[in-house]
């Protein structure tokens, strides 16, 4: 995972990937200023499983890794937005946003023009390289320091193919990734594993993590 960019440099994507998101994002940006729906985005590397966690929460797609393969088309622009209503959060939209090379140094478009009430970092337990468990862990580290951020609620999860992921390598990735001290660190830290593409809305993980994010907006509104 590359760098997101500090807060003095210069964000350089390729021309391609500025015509994609300048022309429809920096448009929408405005319409979720003053809006009462919270507001979620989705980081991590590419293919941990953040799109497939986003339609099977709104659509609850039974053969999600089909509907997956007809999403990544060469006119699919990579970011996604979705809106969802789920109690104990209420109203809340999520942005699912590319982990590319060219697309990390965007990052910070969004949380420096919308105001972001929760983080969902993915990464892949079963793909996930552990060489690079040290560059997510330098990406989650900056994430969880931005100013615009320091308010909101960060939650890692961790994505597995099955129901019951090993735990030895749940706790080998968030050994590596230093789990315990970041909950030391920032309360409004946590991490949980699930299986994305089996996952919805009435899930006992996915209403552990909209419980958690509630929780931290409920102290960060005080």
């Amino acid at each position: 995972v590359p760098e997101v960019p500090a807060r003095d440099a210069e964000a350089c994507p390729s021309r391609s990937a500025r015509h994609r998101w300048n022309g429809g994002m920096l448009k929408c940006f405005p319409k979720f200023r003053g809006s009462s729906k919270k507001q979620i985005v989705m980081f991590g590397p590419e293919d941990s499983g953040k799109t497939t966690l986003l339609y099977r929460l709104k659509l609850d797609w039974k053969d999600i890794k089909f509907a997956m393969k007809n999403l990544k088309k060469e006119d699919d622009a990579g970011y996604h937005y979705e809106e969802l209503s789920t109690a104990p959060l209420g109203d809340y939209g999520i942005w699912d946003i590319p982990g590319s090379d060219e697309m990390v140094p965007m990052w910070p478009m969004f949380y420096r023009y919308i105001t972001v009430s929760a983080v969902l970092f993915v990464v892949h337990g079963s793909q996930i390289k552990p060489e690079k468990l040290t560059d997510v862990g330098r990406v989650v580290g900056r994430l969880l320091n931005e100013d615009e951020l320091r308010t909101a609620a960060f939650v890692l999860i961790i994505n597995y193919d099955t129901d019951e992921p090993p735990m030895e390598n749940i706790k080998s990735i968030e050994d590596s990734l230093k789990v315990k001290v970041l909950k030391e660190r920032y309360p409004r830290f946590t991490s949980i594993s699930m299986n994305c593409a089996d996952v919805s809305e009435t899930s006992t993980q996915w209403k552990q993590v909209l419980a958690f994010i509630a929780h931290q907006v409920s102290l960060s509104s005080k």
